[in-house]
């Protein structure tokens, strides 16, 4: 055995580590979460929310569109921001 061993693992152990990783992070996701409280005012918002998509009464926006609009609010605040501090008063 070489030093080098001890030290580089070798790739069939990165792939059975990698494998390892991945189905635990798969099961964890996958398992049901039995200790989460939820108010039932939550509970009755979601229920109201899966509803209103299942009966097609939601209005649904695609991710793009929501992040074109909020970069585009994100840029407007930013330069207002901007306007007010180089408009504030020179103090000496």
């Amino acid at each position: 055995m070489k030093l080098s061993d001890n030290i580089v693992p070798s790739p069939a152990s990165f792939a059975s580590g990698s494998s390892r990783i991945a189905t635990r992070l798969i099961e964890s996701v996958e398992e049901p979460e039995e200790n989460v409280e939820m108010s039932s005012a939550w509970q009755a918002e979601i229920d109201r929310r899966l509803e209103s998509i299942q009966n097609g009464t939601a209005t649904l926006v695609p991710h793009a569109e929501v992040m074109t609009a909020l970069r585009q609010k994100l840029a407007q605040q930013t330069i207002h921001h901007a306007n007010s501090v180089n408009n504030m008063p020179k103090t000496a």
